[in-house]
């Protein structure tokens, strides 16, 4: 039996909601970031309750870009409280020790994120709380790695106050030129290039009362994620996988033909065909629409010009953009724009 093409992973759409509010509120130049990652504007208002990982880091990955800051992620994790995590953070902060948090953060994230592994390991009195995406079709993730840990390390100093005394912080990734700014941010020794994204503190920390602990909600709090769990449906199909996949790699300018597609995906391109025909999909067509949807995004909702358009999205020059446009959307870029511009003002 050949290989079957694994869901791609999700997290919560009010998390992704959030942070592109707080990238575009902080950073009002950057407002075309959800459209040159596949976004639209509609998602700020979609009650939807799953969003694609792939797109998710694409965002962050995109902003610091932008912003030729490769530590971007930091400040923007640093700025997230527990408490948008949701009913997973709210069980944490009544959780009757930080030890019974962090088990319970490991046991609930997939609720908030799936296709990523939490840990928490005690050894010679030293606790590690690692986080790693386990997501092959997740291209970019340094900024993930930076906002996560940013605002786990924030979360761990909300709820042990002036307890909290971190040993040291791992990060996956190289910093740049950035190393200052994580020296800034992080009070103890860095480590980079490692396997895993980590804190380390001191094991007696995990037998200490959060600030916010309260028995009786915690064990209400617990019974529901219980239930949510076992009913979990965040898991994305073939489809949005791909859709978001292909997002990432334009906007990135990374490899989107088959056989970069098949190789994230863990398959021979023999089996990622098959895998598709099954699911009555065609990849050159998908990729297509994708491109499609992201012009008509960034046409419709920012004042880029036309030529910076198909330079990001792949095309060679303008003329090749504008056909391809035209043959898909049966009109041109201006003309989409200014009928978009007409339907906003009306």
């Amino acid at each position: 039996m050949p290989p079957r093409m694994k869901p791609s992973g999700a997290i919560m759409a009010v998390v992704a909601r959030d942070v592109l509010a707080a990238i575009v509120q902080a950073k009002p130049h950057l407002g075309h970031i959800g459209p040159i990652t596949g976004v639209p504007r509609a998602l700020l208002v979609d009650q939807a309750s799953i969003f694609p990982l792939a797109t998710f880091t694409s965002i962050l990955e995109t902003a610091a870009t932008e912003l030729c800051d490769s530590s971007f992620g930091l400040s923007l994790g640093q700025k997230f409280h527990i408490s948008a995590l949701g009913p997973v953070g709210e069980l944490m902060l009544a959780a009757p020790s930080v030890g019974d948090a962090i088990q319970q953060f490991v046991r609930y994230f997939s609720l908030v994120q799936t296709n990523t592994k939490s840990t928490l390991a005690v050894s010679d009195g030293i606790a590690r709380f690692s986080y790693v995406i386990n997501d092959s079709t997740v291209r970019c993730r340094s900024q993930d790695a930076n906002f996560t840990i940013a605002m786990e390390y924030g979360m761990l100093r909300y709820m042990l106050g002036d307890a909290w005394r971190p040993l040291g912080v791992e990060l996956a990734h190289n910093p740049g030129d950035r190393l200052a700014a994580y020296q800034r941010h992080f009070t103890c020794p860095l480590r980079f290039e490692g396997r895993q994204n980590a804190l380390t503190f001191p094991a007696h920390l995990l037998e200490l009362a959060p600030r916010a602990a309260d028995a009786a909600r915690y064990r209400a709090l617990e019974r529901e994620l219980a239930d949510s769990l076992r009913e979990q449906t965040l898991l994305l199909g073939m489809q949005r996988g791909l859709e978001a996949w292909v997002a990432a790699s334009i906007c990135h300018a990374l490899p989107a033909d088959v056989e970069a597609v098949a190789a994230d995906f863990g398959m021979s391109q023999r089996s990622f065909q098959r895998g598709l025909a099954e699911c009555g999909l065609n990849y050159a067509e998908l990729r297509n629409n994708v491109r499609l949807r992201m012009s008509q995004s960034l046409l419709a909702e920012t004042d880029m010009p036309v030529t910076a358009i198909g330079l990001r999205l792949g095309y060679s020059e303008t003329s090749a953009f504008s056909r391809a446009f035209r043959a898909q959307a049966g009109c041109s870029p201006a003309r989409y724009r200014a009928a978009a511009l007409r339907t906003r003002t009306a």
